[in-house]
């Protein structure tokens, strides 16, 4: 269900445009089947790039239902004459909605209090204007109102049927920004929940009220703000399994609704690696290439290294190393990790892929050219013997990081990136960008893919399946869809980083 409100938020049109996505894909994908297949026809690699158009424009479509502003739909006026309302958003073309007079109001009342649900959602792409094709809205008592155009020009703002007055400027309505929980879908194994959040009013508050599955279970006295924000701060009893909450907020302009935040409750905690386990991480970043220097793998293992500590880790910290030492800390490393329960590696840097097999190039590796793929396997450091070690570290759960593969130290090579690993149970391997696919420095301290990391890495109880989706998205919009994040698992319980 996607979160609907009333109120005009500051809001874009989503970032990471179609044609851009899409075609950075396209090439993505061609290049590498080009690279293992050099001799086909023309007319077999028209065939192919049709096939992969479709799925970069399947791909683009997950990631909008992602990543869109669906929180700043509004309705913009109703329509007497074609009965419809005009739904605004900034993650979409406008569109119109089908509902009769004489049901105007209900439909109005529990849009504006996000009573509303979505279903069969469903578009087409015209240039970088995304347009519904098909979308269903669906009230608490289960009617049904289908959207009927995209085109706007003959549904002019009128007022409303059901109110005989025009729609409200929803302007001043109360923006409310929640604090904790930072994610809007939660696991917990306690029946109470603290919740925090921001409000701004540019009018008097007159009520504020949070709501556990629709039953108001906390009402807090008008006050008048005078521009400062008001905290909300509440603990909150939680039903068993899943829980809706979210945030009421009237002012002087109306009611406004926080984004529905779900709440797992569950009586018994499964089977889990990271409760009262010991943890060790081998963090690795070099920069220091003599000829293609990097700006920020050195800062990403920096940075990352003190968040991990912060979270329980202990950390081996190394940056700008040699072959010789890269491979002596991961043999250590492998060694060391056999007293530990999780076991983590990261490492940021120049990397290669060589006949299907991945290598991490450290920084006295002179650089490649045409011909050279000979000294790949001599003077780098192969990710098999990283695999190698872990698994002889028999750790309940191992983790592996690579912000690698940055741009411009093979370019010269025909294989780029690298390729997808076989890891034995219990790993979870996360990539900076796709199979084949080169990841960007950035222009920040961090690049894009560590960046996003950091941001999220410490969200209390998110599981790390959720987190590298979150990071994806984070960066696809960060890099207007040319870097894609990838990731792969054997993991079979549930892990967070922070509890």
């Amino acid at each position: 269900m996607f979160s609907l409100q009333g109120q005009t938020t500051q809001s874009a049109k989503i970032n990471i445009m179609p044609t851009a996505f899409i075609k950075n894909r396209v090439d993505q994908k061609m290049g590498e089947w080009l690279r293992q297949n050099p001799y086909t026809s023309d007319a077999n690699k028209a065939t192919i790039q049709k096939q992969f158009e479709n799925e970069a424009i399947a791909e683009y479509k997950e990631t909008f239902l992602h990543t869109a502003n669906w929180h700043d739909m509004q309705i913009a006026g109703y329509n007497q004459n074609t009965q419809t309302f005009l739904i605004k958003s900034g993650a979409c073309a406008d569109f119109t909605v089908s509902v009769p007079n004489a049901e105007a109001r209900e439909f109005e009342e529990e849009f504006q209090t996000s009573k509303l649900r979505i279903a069969n959602p469903d578009f087409q792409i015209e240039g970088d204007v995304v347009k519904f094709s098909k979308l269903t809205f669906i009230t608490s008592k289960g009617k049904r109102y289908n959207i009927t155009s995209n085109s706007v020009a003959s549904n002019p703002v009128t007022n409303n049927p059901a109110t005989n007055s025009p729609i409200k400027n929803n302007s001043a309505l109360a923006a409310i920004a929640w604090k904790f929980p930072l994610v809007l879908r939660v696991d917990t194994y306690k029946s109470d929940l603290n919740i925090q959040a921001c409000v701004k009013s540019e009018s008097q508050i007159k009520n504020v009220s949070v709501l556990i599955n629709g039953q108001a279970t906390r009402g807090m006295q008008a006050v008048v703000n005078d521009g400062c924000d008001l905290s909300v701060n509440e603990n909150v009893t939680l039903g068993k399994g899943m829980n809706e909450v979210k945030i009421v907020v009237a002012n002087d302009a109306g009611q406004s609704v926080s984004d529905v935040c779900y709440v797992n409750y569950a009586t018994r905690a499964p089977d889990v690696y990271y409760r009262d386990n010991k943890r060790l991480a081998l963090i690795v970043g070099n920069s220091a290439y003599e000829n293609f220097p990097l700006a920020n793998p050195a800062n990403d293992a920096t940075d990352l290294s003190a968040k991990l500590k912060k979270l329980g880790f202990d950390v081996i910290l190394l940056t700008d190393r040699t072959k010789e030492q890269m491979i002596n800390a991961i043999d250590k490393f492998g060694s060391d990790a056999k007293n530990y329960d999780v076991a983590l590696f990261f490492y940021a840097g120049h990397a290669v892929q060589h006949d299907g097999k991945n290598y991490l190039i450290p920084v006295d590796m002179p650089t490649l050219s045409a011909g050279d793929e000979r000294k790949i396997e001599f003077d780098c450091t192969p990710m098999d013997r990283v695999l190698a070690n872990m698994e002889y570290s028999k750790c309940k759960l191992k983790l592996i990081i690579l912000d690698a593969c940055r741009d411009n130290f093979t370019r010269s090579l025909t294989g780029t990136g690298l390729s997808p690993m076989t890891a034995p149970k219990g790993t979870f391997i996360a990539y900076s960008t796709s199979p084949g696919a080169k990841a960007l420095d950035g222009t920040g301290r961090n690049s894009p893919y560590t960046a996003e990391l950091l941001k999220r890495i410490d969200t209390k109880g998110l599981k790390i399946e959720e987190l590298f989706k979150q990071v994806r998205g984070g960066v696809l919009e960060r890099t207007n869809g040319q870097q894609l994040p990838w990731d792969q698992s054997s993991i079979v319980g549930d892990f967070s980083f922070s509890d």
